[in-house]
């Protein structure tokens, strides 16, 4: 995700959206503290997961603990919609009917259940225009649970199953184009860009490719040379560059040849997609030199177009980098209980936050999303 760095506005004052397990809340950080006083408003949705979304004047949130349902809310808390999608249904082990990811595309609200069946809803008033079969979406046995995203375009929707990158239209159900590589290199993940498509393909045990695609036609442009890395989360575009987070290091190519502009080892990843605000780029890793016996983890902010690291922050436990504004990034806790605020340039703490005194409830609910807007919608 790019984030640019805005100019610097007096009247901006932001507002923050927390999805922590079971609660969504809004909160003004007009006072850099968060307590229950400064709580513009609150919503208990059991089942709450990870896909979250915050456009125009209105919050999309979705649960999936029985059946799947997304909401929207307007800016004040207030209810606009709630439509259930699926019933609950499980096979084995799998929650069939779990909503995976939303996105907001063609000015469609798609909505992705596990099962692999695509929703487009009319994102302000929440009719259910049409629903689609796609891949079913299955978990990756090294990274765990996502982040999954939606990669759709003009009702095309791009995916990606084993060694088969594909294009669906989303209207007919039909494979607009279809690319096939070895059968020993599974397609991990992709993004779109610039009408160019940039697949990262697994080649164990000795390392990664990234391809690169015309979106409209599926005609192959560059492949990489092997990266001598494990890359599974999806490529982010940035200017001239592509950024990818492998096992234990970061690299950047050109985005017109593939070449290699540089590479930065920093120890055992996270293996997400990083976060770029201005000229910094942001992962997280583990500090593993075998002679501490309490596991520690690291912010790490790297010039991205050099290469090389400027600061660094310790963590006790796996960081996780939420979104930036004002040149600020925002990065918490694994838990959600505590929020830390950078200085994007220098690495300063600039406040933490106590997410946890706003809800300490243990009620059950995947959500883990921090939003930070000016967009107070007054």
């Amino acid at each position: 995700m790019q984030i640019p760095l805005p100019a610097s506005r007096q009247d901006a004052q932001p507002i923050m959206y927390i999805s922590r397990q079971a609660t969504l809340t809004k909160v003004a950080l007009c006072n850099r503290h968060v307590s229950r006083e400064t709580v513009l408003w609150q919503h208990t949705i059991v089942g709450l997961t990870t896909a979250c979304l915050v456009a125009h004047d209105c919050i999309y949130a979705s649960s999936s603990l029985y059946s799947s349902d997304v909401y929207s809310f307007a800016h004040d808390g207030r209810l606009l919609w709630r439509i259930q999608l699926a019933h609950y249904a499980v096979k084995g082990s799998i929650q069939l009917n779990e909503i995976i990811c939303m996105r907001l595309a063609d000015e469609l609200l798609y909505v992705l259940l596990r099962n692999g069946t695509l929703y487009a809803l009319h994102p302000e008033e929440g009719i259910l225009l049409r629903k689609c079969t796609t891949e079913q979406v299955v978990d990756d046995e090294f990274t765990g649970v996502g982040p999954f995203d939606l990669v759709i375009e003009r009702a095309i929707l791009y995916q990606v199953k084993g060694n088969r990158l594909f294009a669906l239209d989303v209207e007919t159900g039909k494979i607009r184009w279809e690319q096939r590589i070895a059968r020993t290199q599974p397609f991990q993940s992709h993004t779109l860009y610039d009408g160019v498509l940039y697949a990262c393909a697994d080649r164990d045990p000795v390392g990664s490719h990234i391809y690169a695609y015309e979106a409209q036609s599926g005609r192959p442009i560059w492949c990489s040379a092997l990266l001598p890395d494990a890359i599974f989360e999806a490529p982010l575009v940035v200017d001239d560059h592509l950024y990818c987070v492998g096992a234990s290091g970061v690299y950047a190519l050109q985005c017109r040849n593939g070449r290699l502009a540089w590479s930065c080892p920093v120890g055992p990843t996270t293996f997400r997609t990083p976060l770029v605000v201005g000229d910094r780029l942001f992962v997280t890793a583990l500090c593993d030199d075998g002679r501490e016996e309490v596991k520690r983890w690291v912010l790490l902010a790297i010039q991205r177009t050099a290469g090389t690291p400027v600061w660094y922050h310790l963590f006790s436990e796996c960081p996780l980098v939420h979104c930036a504004w004002e040149g600020q990034v925002y990065v918490s806790d694994e838990a959600l209980r505590k929020l830390y605020c950078f200085d994007v340039r220098q690495g300063a703490i600039l406040f933490q936050l106590n997410i946890a005194a706003i809800d300490d409830r243990l009620l059950p609910g995947s959500g883990a999303s921090v939003i930070v807007t000016d967009q107070c919608f007054t």
